[in-house]
């Protein structure tokens, strides 16, 4: 897998929803927002703390087929990421593989995604995510 310093993928499921999930390398937001801290749950304690991010590590958030948001609660390994990533995935699909939200949408209705995924759907999230890219860079 292509790990870019930030950067996204789009998963097709093994259920046919499509998932999205931005990440960021953590030593880019280090360099980028050294004050950006990681608020981290401790099961214990029950209680949530602020960290600061571990270097040569990956923090993502990911988007369900609803929008609903999956933020990490730690840092992950390259590996832990991956493995993340391909979980229940069938195919993936890197973002900035795509110069325009088309493209990818072309691609995976080839694969055969389903409603409600349409075009639209991808312009909309291209220019979600973009948004998101452009705050961490």
């Amino acid at each position: 897998m292509k790990l870019e310093d930030t950067g996204c993928y789009f998963t097709k499921k093994k259920d046919n929803s499509i998932w999205f999930t931005i990440y960021s390398k953590t030593n880019h937001i280090l360099k980028k927002h050294p004050n950006i801290k990681l608020i981290e749950y401790n099961e214990k304690t029950k209680e949530f703390k602020e960290k600061n991010h571990s270097p040569n590590k990956v923090w993502f958030i990911s988007f369900d087929k609803t929008g609903r948001d999956y933020v990490a609660i730690k840092d992950y390994s390259y590996t832990e990421f991956e493995k993340i990533i391909k979980k229940d995935s069938e195919e993936i699909y890197h973002y900035s593989d795509y110069a325009k939200a088309a493209d990818l949408y072309e691609t995976m209705k080839e694969a055969g995604i389903k409603s409600p995924y349409t075009k639209k759907w991808f312009e909309d999230k291209y220019k979600f995510i973009q948004g998101q890219l452009d705050r961490i860079n």
